[in-house]
């Protein structure tokens, strides 16, 4: 199957190889990845509007990510990890089910979400459940 990315999905994934390679980082994490869904303006506004405050997690998903492994090369391109490859497989079974549409911002938040295991879906789920007000 062919899978297609939108345009802001492409811009994301090149921001996250970014931040990967200016932290000298030997993978890609889905830390990486949500710093990168933050940067999209579109996906800023969209979980600001929704009551979630970007520098906050930022922040938060920043000071885990300065405990990863660097590369002692530095300047290596760093190797997509086996959390990131379960996010594209994720997000590409979603859209294989909604009739091949290309992938969306929505699709890897969702598939971060639904990651076990994972430090970026345990800070992301922080921040979510500070947004929710039951009534």
């Amino acid at each position: 199957m062919d899978i297609k990315y939108t345009r802001p999905v492409s811009d994301t994934i090149r921001k996250a190889i970014e931040i990967a390679m200016d932290m000298h980082h030997e993978l890609i994490e889905p830390e990486h990845l949500l710093m990168a869904l933050l940067a999209d303006d579109d996906f800023a506004m969209s979980y600001s509007e929704a009551g979630g405050s970007v520098s906050e997690l930022f922040a938060d998903v920043r000071k885990n990510l300065q405990g990863k492994k660097n590369n002692a090369e530095g300047s290596k391109t760093p190797n997509m990890s086996s959390q990131m490859q379960e996010i594209f497989a994720r997000s590409a079974m979603t859209v294989s089910k909604s009739g091949n549409i290309p992938i969306g911002i929505a699709h890897l938040a969702g598939s971060i979400l639904g990651l076990p295991d994972s430090e970026a879906q345990d800070i992301f789920k922080k921040h979510l459940k500070g947004m929710i007000r039951l009534h």
